[in-house]
């Protein structure tokens, strides 16, 4: 059983949403059902959640490992938690192609938007699943 999130500021539900441990599936598919009801657009949401991956701080991940092991985890516990994120952002482009086909007003580069997000800095991490993500992208809003 996972925890029940019954509420929190736009900025914690995201953090939740990617957090690097799984959460269940319940959250992420209920959020991003109706993260319209809580104000974000598609280009928002988008925004968020690149932010979220560029923001991701390695100490606070650390925070509770004794010292002896943060070399151990440390890189691989920062790289699990920008995998969430791109795993999330892959879910929501696969299980929702509608919102990036006909988007919200002013989301009309949405596309084009996470497309760059792929390109200039996934693929310079994580070259194999930038490149993967970048050919489901397309293949998901070319149906």
């Amino acid at each position: 059983m996972y925890p029940q999130v019954k509420g929190g500021t736009t900025d914690r539900l995201i953090e939740w949403l990617t957090f690097h441990r799984f959460t269940g599936s319940e959250f992420r598919d209920s959020f991003l059902l109706s993260y319209h009801q809580i104000g974000l657009t598609s280009l928002q949401l988008l925004k968020r959640l690149t932010q979220r991956y560029h923001e991701i701080d390695k100490d606070q991940l650390l925070g509770d490992i004794p010292q002896a092991q943060v070399d151990q985890v440390g890189d691989k516990a920062f790289a699990v938690s920008k995998l969430k994120v791109l795993d999330t952002i892959q879910y929501w482009f696969t299980h929702h192609p509608d919102h990036f086909l006909s988007p919200d007003p002013g989301s009309s580069s949405l596309v084009e938007k996470l497309l760059g997000f792929l390109d200039k800095t996934v693929s310079h991490e994580f070259p194999s699943r930038g490149q993967e993500l970048r050919r489901l992208l397309l293949f998901s809003v070319d149906r």
